[in-house]
């Protein structure tokens, strides 16, 4: 790889790609293509894909139209699966609304769709699920019914019957709206516990908005759960980024923390920012093994430091247990 760093040098500058010559191209193929396999692409694997699904777009545009609904198709599963909650997802709520959109998609121009591919790859790690292949288009057959063989009856809807993943989507799409202006969802936000007839008014108001999501069907989706409906519904919304900061602000003031300790600090205040809860055992492994390999005991070796991180963690953890999928 170091052999080739004045030939990759050359190939950085931007003019020279722009100008695409023959001898660029045969030395991206000779040379360049070779060394891609020393790129470290661990964590990336939803960003590589949505890479491709893009330029598969791009391709379409100059090849064949035809085939851009189908690309938009599986672009727009991939989006859908990104958290709304997230503040790293509403930050691109602009452009996620464009590429939702199948007017914009067919007459984006090649730069569009790259510009939507360079904003949105960062946050596609977020997705939650599997990806799976866009449906097959539904078969239509038209069958005579025998009208005296039909039978109607009323049974009991099962929770195991609703999927948990879309539930959970469709309450944060239900709670995201109220974020600033409803009181009993600040407070969940800000860590506060709500009042029974706090929590009472908000269920009703998103029943109204929304007939189809009734926030007490969470809690059966938690058995095991400990923890009120407001304590449930914080993992779901996360916290005001004010209030988690305010959680660690006395023990950043009482250290002189270093670079490394104050970056793993900034993760891990990111990270119940978004999730609303964390466990101990998370400050063990990914992502926060990423500054230090033994996690948060490797980067502050004084244990009085680590129990006082544990004991603000421990305030914030809230057990639900494990959902009932």
């Amino acid at each position: 790889m170091q052999e080739k760093w004045q030939t990759r040098a050359r190939l950085n500058d931007s003019k020279v790609l722009e100008q695409f010559a023959p001898q660029t191209q045969q030395q991206l193929l000779d040379e360049m293509g070779p060394l891609m396999q020393w790129v470290d692409v661990r964590g990336q694997s939803n960003a590589l894909r949505f890479d491709m699904d893009i330029i598969a777009a791009q391709t379409a545009l100059y090849t064949n139209k035809d085939k851009l609904q189908k690309h938009w198709a599986t672009v727009v599963q991939k989006v859908d699966m990104l958290p709304p909650h997230l503040a790293q997802v509403q930050q691109q709520g602009e452009i996620i609304n464009q590429v939702r959109d199948a007017d914009w998609w067919n007459n984006a121009s090649f730069a569009e769709l790259e510009h939507a591919r360079t904003r949105l790859r960062g946050i596609m790690y977020l997705m939650e699920g599997d990806v799976l292949p866009p449906p097959e288009p539904p078969m239509h057959i038209d069958i005579e019914e025998d009208q005296s063989q039909i039978k109607t009856e009323q049974r009991d809807s099962k929770i195991k019957s609703v999927d948990f993943k879309l539930y959970r989507q469709q309450v944060q799409g239900a709670l995201e709206p109220l974020f600033d202006n409803n009181p009993a969802l600040k407070k969940i936000r800000s860590g506060e516990p709500l009042q029974p007839r706090e929590l009472d008014e908000l269920i009703k108001l998103v029943l109204v908005q929304n007939p189809n999501v009734d926030l007490n069907v969470l809690q059966e989706f938690y058995p095991d759960a400990t923890v009120s409906l407001d304590h449930i519904l914080r993992t779901l919304v996360g916290m005001e980024s004010g209030a988690v900061a305010e959680k660690f602000a006395s023990f950043a003031a009482q250290h002189n923390l270093n670079s490394q300790q104050i970056r793993f600090l900034d993760m891990l205040k990111n990270h119940i920012r978004d999730y609303g809860t964390i466990e101990m055992a998370q400050l063990f492994d990914r992502p926060f093994t990423q500054i230090h390999g033994e996690g948060i005991t490797g980067l502050f070796p004084d244990m009085d430091q680590v129990i006082q991180i544990k004991q603000i963690v421990d305030s914030l953890h809230v057990p639900v247990g494990t959902p009932a999928l």
